[in-house]
């Protein structure tokens, strides 16, 4: 769908871990071969142009 995404620890609510600005990526070859398993999906609001209102 064109969303950069990152990984966050499976089943965790904690805030993204540094770094996940040069995780975040939307090329699904990239995302296959780094993406740990059980690990939840976090979105890359900013990279994927996405705003997100609370």
């Amino acid at each position: 769908m064109g969303l950069a995404v990152f990984p966050l620890p499976a089943g965790a609510k904690a805030p993204a871990p540094s770094g996940w600005q040069r995780a975040a990526t939307a090329d699904p070859g990239r995302i296959r071969a780094s993406w740990p398993t059980g690990a939840n999906v976090g979105v890359g609001c900013w990279p994927s142009r996405v705003v997100v209102l609370v």
